[in-house]
């Protein structure tokens, strides 16, 4: 196996610090805070170099491998930049809301950014310079997930205290339908639907959302891109539920984690558990080892522990000590405790009332 030199680098305080292009052949990281570099993945050489405003904190590619962002969330900031062209370069500046999350759109044309506190959503357009904003976005992690075929974008809300969906299309941003969905407390959603890249598509090709609730409550329920329930599901109750969702490739079966270490899987149609795995059982504990002890100390200690003519028996009477070969081992029988209570008297004397004694 072979390694490359040592390469430094800074910034990524999410993890996001070094980015491979989708396609491979290309790798970002930041080689200082504000300095971005792009190299090849095979030679590892410099290809081009990016001069960022402030520090870097995160690196996404665009789905075509020819565009890439720089996040600066401390300074509400995103800047955009072109492999092929490295005097193209554009900013998003989030102004008094800040950004605290980006994300590409299937197109590599649009970029999502997310305000502070979860106030709005807003989509910015790299070629027409347009913003379509979304408000009130619900604080989940993969609240905004686009459709397979890239044609629709689903963005979970939080209105009343109720859980919607609002269905976006993706050619002019416009919202197509928003309704209300049966969660108490709505954490995930996910399109039920093929890959583009799998040879068997199925008849529920990205036209199913499958939406769960938070961990406090076990139940998955499927919708229809109209907004009519197609059922839900729930294994138990009174106990910790779903953990995460996902669909398989053909788009047929939905992979359910919940907190009983069980992976269910549920078919559709029809939506019916099919089959349930659990998770291995844990491996029992190593047997104890031998406490072993040299012959002085031992007797030392069979000394300490004879009857004292004081107390008139062993103190420690609850306690037998073997000894077997300078091995020692300490065994609790089982003998009955007795603790006598004081019996009150019969007729106790009532104290005199308001202190007067007769």
């Amino acid at each position: 196996m072979n390694f490359s030199e040592i390469l430094t680098s800074c910034g990524g305080a999410r993890g996001g610090a070094v980015a491979w292009s989708p396609d491979g052949r290309l790798v970002a990281w930041p080689s200082s805070p504000t300095r971005l570099q792009v190299r090849d993945s095979a030679s590892l050489q410099v290809l081009v170099t990016f001069t960022c405003v402030d520090a870097v904190q995160e690196v996404l590619w665009a789905p075509d491998s020819q565009h890439l962002l720089s996040a600066s969330y401390k300074r509400g900031m995103v800047e955009v930049w072109a492999v092929g062209d490295p005097g193209w370069r554009c900013r998003v500046d989030g102004g008094s809301g800040g950004i605290i999350a980006a994300l590409w759109s299937p197109d590599s044309r649009h970029i999502l950014t997310t305000a502070d506190f979860y106030v709005q959503l807003t989509v910015w357009s790299l070629v027409s310079r347009d913003t379509c904003c979304v408000r009130r976005p619900k604080a989940v992690v993969g609240g905004a997930v686009f459709s397979p075929s890239g044609s629709y974008l689903v963005v979970a809300e939080r209105r009343d205290c109720r859980d919607y969906l609002a269905l976006f299309e993706t050619q002019d941003w416009t919202l197509v339908k928003s309704f209300q969905v049966c969660t108490r407390d709505l954490v995930g959603v996910s399109w039920g639907g093929h890959t583009p890249s799998h040879p068997r598509p199925q008849t529920n090709t990205g036209s199913i959302l499958a939406v769960w609730d938070s961990p406090l409550q076990y139940k998955v329920a499927l919708y229809s891109l109209s907004g009519y329930c197609l059922g839900c599901y729930s294994a138990y109750e009174w106990a910790l539920g779903v953990t995460g969702c996902l669909w398989s490739p053909s788009g047929q079966f939905l992979a359910i984690c919940s907190c009983d270490d069980k992976v269910r899987l549920l078919s559709y149609p029809p939506a019916g558990s099919r089959l349930s795995f659990s998770s291995p059982p844990p491996s029992p504990p190593p047997p104890p080892l031998p406490v072993s002890f040299t012959r002085r100390p031992v007797q030392k200690l069979l000394a300490m522990l004879q009857p004292s003519p004081q107390l008139g028996a062993c103190p420690l009477s609850l306690l037998c000590l073997t000894q077997k070969r300078q091995a020692v081992r300490y065994l609790l029988p089982q003998y009955p405790l007795i603790k006598t209570l004081p019996v009150p008297p019969k007729n106790p004397a009532r104290p005199p009332a308001c202190g007067i004694q007769q």
